[in-house]
């Protein structure tokens, strides 16, 4: 816990001086002017700078910024905690974790996920400890060396630029908490989407459409690509994925599943909540869906609009669904 001679607040150019003071004494070369694109940017509105004082004196700080620059990361629209650095006498009073706080709250305004980088050399130790403790997860990618995937068996030294992404739900709701989409989901999520849709959906559809719809061979590659350049997050509870979503660059809401046993527990209302705050962050005006008779309701509460009923065809059966859109103002999420 941060405390009270620990002040948190935006980071100015007048703070840059003291900072490079301080990290000179400890033998870091951090001048003044190494500051100075982070100021422009914060100009720009394309970074955050928060600074930790301690009685006065600034002795830490961190960046946001809303799109990671490299990583896996990149594009995600998942914010990134950069930069990360108390001095090294003020540590172990509960700064660093104050500033990490502040961030995640920060983040959150955005997003449903929050991503950093760490590197591996034991110089990150007490970041690494950190970030752990705080519930950040390896993303899956392995390690990477100057901002590029590092192969299987490759060699490299262990310095600054040999790291880690992390990343960390910041939405949760009833146990169920939001991540990245990974490949080795794939399994998991047609499963999930075929007894679903045989399950949850049998009440609107025969079961000759619910095959058609969902059947027992699907396209591997169709969902793959689909769901690698979409925009999409996967719900998890009790150690196990209860659902997911996908949402493309042009605005539309492509899937909404979750879990037979998982219906009514604010799943859905959580993995929409983070799509339609995407679409805003991307500076959309509205999304587009196509609803099935089953999830028409679910939308219609969102504040989706009936554009018009439709027929379409799967593997020569007929299936009624209904084309509907939203328009979009600012996020309140209900998942936070």
């Amino acid at each position: 816990m941060i405390q009270p001679p620990c002040t948190l607040r935006r980071m100015e150019r007048t703070d840059a001086p003291a900072l490079a003071q301080g990290f000179a004494a400890q033998g870091w070369n951090r001048p003044v002017s190494y500051f100075e694109g982070y100021f422009n940017d914060q100009d720009a509105g394309t970074r955050q700078l928060l600074l930790a004082e301690w009685e006065g004196a600034p002795v830490g700080y961190l960046t946001l910024v809303p799109q990671p620059h490299n990583g896996p990361f990149v594009s995600s629209g998942f914010p990134e905690i950069t930069d990360f650095n108390v001095l090294e006498a003020f540590q172990k009073r509960g700064i660093g974790s104050a500033l990490m706080e502040k961030a995640e709250r920060m983040a959150g305004q955005r997003a449903p996920i929050v991503t950093l980088g760490v590197g591996l050399h034991s110089g990150y130790g007490p970041a690494q400890r950190l970030y752990v403790k705080r519930g950040y997860l390896p993303d899956g990618s392995g390690v990477w060396y100057q901002d590029k995937q590092l192969p299987n068996h490759a060699e490299c030294p262990n310095i600054d630029d040999l790291v880690l992404y992390l990343s960390k739900p910041l939405w949760v709701r009833n146990g169920i908490c939001l991540r990245p989409y990974r490949p080795g989901d794939l399994p998991a999520l047609l499963a999930l989407f075929r007894d679903t849709v045989h399950r949850v959906a049998a009440r609107d559809y025969t079961p000759e459409q619910q095959d058609a719809w969902a059947p027992r061979l699907p396209d591997l590659s169709r969902w793959e690509t689909s769901l690698s350049a979409h925009y999409s997050l996967v719900a998890e509870a009790e150690g196990r994925i209860v659902g997911f979503a996908d949402l493309d660059p042009s605005g539309y809401f492509d899937r909404l599943y979750t879990a037979a046993d998982f219906q009514g527990r604010g799943t859905a209302s959580l993995l929409a909540d983070a799509l339609e705050a995407r679409a805003i962050g991307l500076g959309l005006s509205s999304l587009r869906t196509d609803a099935s008779i089953t999830a028409r309701p679910f939308f219609e509460k969102r504040g989706y609009r009936l554009l018009r009923e439709q027929r379409v065809e799967r593997g020569g059966v007929f299936l009624t669904n209904y084309a509907m859109e939203k328009s979009l103002a600012a996020p309140s999420p209900t998942g936070r």
